[in-house]
């Protein structure tokens, strides 16, 4: 168990010390795998733009269907109404 711990020790040092010179672990392929998807950027942005417009969309919806559901008086309670008067 101590030497797991002294590997763990071991292991965040190397890793902060690599930070602190400047080069993070893959931070030369981050600029390379950007590039390489401008395809999925462009989805991702249209996602964003369109979700709005989906949201409005699905709450008119909503509302609609709420207010079809509002309480009205039944048939029986028209009757009871009925009959007192």
């Amino acid at each position: 168990m101590l030497a797991a711990l002294g590997l763990l020790i071991w292991n965040q040092e190397l890793r902060v010390s690599g930070a602190n010179k400047g080069n993070p672990a893959g931070a030369e392929k981050a600029p390379a795998a950007l590039k390489n998807k401008p395809s999925t950027h462009l989805a991702n942005a249209n996602a964003l733009r369109d979700t709005p417009a989906t949201e409005r969309n699905a709450q008119t919806t909503l509302r609609a269907q709420q207010d079809g559901c509002a309480p009205r008086p039944t048939k029986r309670e028209l009757t009871i109404e009925e009959l007192q008067t």
